[in-house]
């Protein structure tokens, strides 16, 4: 598998239909279609979708394919190519899989490309402090974005 070799875009805020505005705290990528979002930490393991449950298998497993979906506001959705559910953020900050929603701002990811050729997929929801999507061994989960490699992703074609 190759990784991909797309630019990212640069940061743009969001608009949240009540008035409020998510902060333009990363950019998002250009339309790559679908991908596996490796570990940075482990790259022989892949973003995966198990239930409502995001967890991390080895690439090839079956729902470890994602698309990407940018919006109009510089995000993006991060939705299993099997099942059609978009990975969001839950109320109590945990991420968890379900069906996709127009302007859910739970299921917003702002995805911001390091020096390294990784992405950090970060969600600032409306009004809460921003989160990371983070590698715990085969868990994902979602912690305060400080920078390290837990917090960094290789998106590789399938």
């Amino acid at each position: 598998m190759k990784p991909l070799t797309r630019i990212l875009a640069p940061a743009v805020a969001v608009g949240i239909a009540l008035g409020a505005a998510m902060p333009a705290a990363a950019a998002a990528p250009a339309p790559v279609g679908n991908v596996i979002i490796a570990s940075a930490a482990n790259p022989q393991l892949a973003l995966t979708q198990d239930g409502l449950t995001p967890t991390l298998t080895p690439p090839g497993e079956p729902n470890t394919v994602w698309n990407l979906v940018p919006d109009s506001g510089g995000s993006v959705d991060i939705v299993n190519q099997n099942s059609g559910d978009c990975l969001l953020r839950s109320p109590d900050n945990e991420p968890v899989l379900q069906s996709c929603l127009p302007y859910n701002f739970l299921q917003m990811w702002g995805a911001r490309s390091n020096s390294d050729g990784t992405v950090t997929f970060s969600n600032v929801g409306m009004g809460l402090p921003p989160v990371c999507l983070t590698a715990q061994s085969s868990q994902v989960v979602t912690e305060n974005c400080n920078g390290s490699t837990a917090q960094k992703w290789v998106l590789r074609t399938p």
